[in-house]
């Protein structure tokens, strides 16, 4: 077992190199050659970017195209891109160098055009491995960060020490993936099925339970068959036979994937995008920063979304191709690290949805508008047509959203954890809901999924009243508005219990009932029943709707450490208590001192304010990504 750090690449930096190297393959303003020296530089700066100190072009006891080091261990790599596969005596010249190095030091080989039978055999059959063989798909593998340099590295190096193979594909460098346990149905403590509450005509039923993993991630795959993203690898589960079988054994995959009609899976890994097909695994698109998820346009291509996390001034989409290095990116303006998934609405409308509200925008024209949300945390989002979608979030509750005036319902609340959430659409119409169900006995998280049917009709479902959101007008982006969230909303439609009666024999303003059960308009009205009417609003015959909904929580929305509204926050007050306190007592009770006694007071506020409330703000804020699976932390790997 092997502990891999996971270290912030440069980002900016890092992307150059994926957009340099898709003209590197296309020999935009190079020759062969002149591509093969830069190259060689290309490789030291991605290890560099990764920050892993590297020197290319090493002149010394035979000429090394690149010098680094990781976690102490020396390799020296001789790097060819070539038309040609590399042959035995390409291999014995890097050999050679080797032993011209201390004991210890490793060779690697990377040959963009592979090796030739002859090249492979007599490396494994030598005396002692010391050169480790890497191929296009390790290098594209590295660039996009599906599988970053460390652990690659460390991957290739376990792979030749334990097995004694120099060159092993990329897909076989994991370990066999054991499929985990899965029950198909509810758990037995949930005995009163999975619905809080729900409109009339929604039904739903558990269909799988107790799915012990980090990562949650749910893909419709045919009529009764569903792509299950675990810690393990991707699940393929069949409904109708009780199967459960491994489509891509990948570990740490992340979030939704999607199925293609070839059979291939487009999946999510650490910071790129992979292909999996017939046990090979392809990288097709990398640089990402922070939470992303994958969504496919009307017509066809793929794209992959990126809320910016803590290491991009912004969100951005980007369209991939079947080639890393020829993505297009699109930036979007949305705050960093908010957004948690988008979706196409049309060919020329993404929508994307967090904590800062919903977004609609359009790569091509840079126009946006934006609406308030009513939900916390919108983590699962499915774009049921141009005209509405439905969310999944916090309490974990399901709401559907008509967009011509921006109305919401909540179509049902689930009794699994207000954590991750995902949702998938079958083409039968079923809908999947994934999310945290307990933990389990070993201190794991276990997951569910439930499958629904939604109502047939659902612009005529009424389980709580309409909740009308404000709307900015639609825009341009420019330079200024992309410093902002948006523009002060203007009011949006009125609920449908407060417009305005187009009858004109309609009796208008507050009106109450006689004795006798007839209308009494306003300026008849007693006082008693003027102050009945407006408490329980007789004008328009239903319940007062009561004062406005308290403002959603937003996490992290404020410095990207307290949640907002900022008072709802329980560390903000902590840290104010413990600033005030000490502020109150050095000023009045601390002992004299060589400053101003109002100048310690200050100085001691500010580090009660660093220690008892950006440190712990900071430590929660981390501890919540490594919840969502899109942190830079530590993890292990086998």
């Amino acid at each position: 077992m092997r502990k891999t750090v996971r270290v912030l690449p440069d980002m900016d930096r890092w992307r150059q190199l994926i957009s340099e190297y898709g003209q590197l393959q296309q020999l935009t303003g190079h020759t062969p050659q002149t591509r093969g020296q830069r190259f060689n530089n290309m490789i030291a700066e991605l290890l560099q970017c990764w920050g892993i100190q590297a020197t290319a072009n090493v002149r010394a006891a035979g000429e090394i195209d690149v010098a680094f080091a990781i976690d102490g261990v020396r390799f020296v790599v001789e790097a060819k891109w070539e038309k040609t596969k590399a042959d035995t005596g390409r291999i014995a010249k890097l050999q050679k160098r080797v032993r011209q190095r201390l004991s210890g030091t490793y060779g690697v080989f990377l040959s963009m055009s592979g090796y030739s039978p002859e090249a492979l055999d007599d490396i494994a059959d030598g005396d002692r491995l010391e050169v480790l063989l890497l191929s296009i798909e390790h290098w594209e593998a590295m660039l996009g960060g599906l599988v970053p340099p460390q652990e690659l590295f460390n991957l290739v190096r376990d792979r030749a020490s334990f097995y004694g193979e120099p060159y092993t594909p990329l897909a076989q460098l994991f370990a066999p993936a054991e499929i985990p346990d899965i029950r198909f149905g509810p758990p037995s403590e949930m005995t009163d099925g999975p619905l809080l509450e729900a409109v009339d005509g929604l039904d739903a039923q558990v269909v799988l339970s107790g799915i012990e993993s980090g990562q949650l991630g749910i893909a419709c795959h045919g009529q009764n068959s569903l792509l299950v993203t675990t810690e393990h690898g991707i699940l393929d589960v069949d409904f109708e036979a009780h199967r459960v079988t491994m489509a891509a054994p990948v570990p740490d995959c992340q979030r939704n994937v999607l199925a293609n009609e070839d059979g291939s899976i487009v999946f999510l890994r650490r910071s790129g995008v992979g292909l999996f097909r017939d046990g090979q695994i392809t990288t097709v698109g990398g640089g990402l920063s922070g939470n992303s998820c994958l969504c496919r346009h009307p017509d066809g291509s793929l794209w992959i979304f990126d809320n910016g996390g803590l290491l991009d001034h912004s969100a951005s989409v980007t369209r991939l191709d079947n080639k890393l290095g020829l993505q297009k990116r699109h930036k979007i303006n949305y705050s960093p690290a908010n957004a948690f998934t988008s979706a196409w609405l049309s060919a020329d409308a993404l929508l994307t949805v967090g904590n800062a509200g919903y977004l609609v925008s359009s790569p091509a024209t840079d126009q946006e508008s934006r609406h308030t949300d009513a939900q916390s945390n919108p983590m699962g989002l499915i774009a049921l047509d141009e005209t509405s979608f439905l969310t999944v979030g916090d309490s974990v509750s399901l709401r559907w959203t008509e967009i011509e005036t921006w109305t919401s319902r909540e179509l049902a609340r689930v009794a699994l954890a207000p954590s991750v959430t995902e949702l998938a659409l079958a083409v039968n119409g079923d809908l999947y809901l994934a999310a945290y169900q307990a933990t389990t006995s070993r201190g794991r998280m276990s997951f569910a999924v439930i499958r629904a049917r939604l109502p047939p009709e659902l612009g005529d479902i009424g389980l709580h009243a309409d909740l009308a959101m404000a709307t900015v007008a639609t825009r341009p982006i420019t330079d200024t508005s992309k410093k902002e969230m948006g523009d002060r909303p203007t009011p949006g439609p009125l609920p449908k219990n407060r417009q305005k009666s187009s009858d004109p024999g309609a009796v208008s303003g507050p009106t109450a009932s006689n004795s006798s059960g007839d209308t009494v308009p306003s300026d008849r009205m007693t006082p008693e029943q003027r102050g009945t009417a407006l408490r329980t609003g007789d004008d328009v015959g239903t319940p007062f709707p009561g004062p406005p909904a308290p403002l959603p929580k937003r996490m992290n929305a404020v410095l990207r450490l307290f949640d907002a509204p900022v008072y709802q926050d329980w560390l903000f007050w902590f840290m104010l208590a413990w600033a005030a306190l000490d502020f109150v007592s050095v000023l009045t009770l601390g002992p004299p001192s060589g400053l101003p006694r109002w100048l310690t007071a200050l100085i001691g506020a500010a580090f009660f304010t660093l220690v008892c409330g950006l440190v712990p703000a900071w430590i929660r804020l981390r501890l919540r990504r490594r919840r969502h699976g899109h942190g830079w932390t530590a993890t292990k790997q086998k």
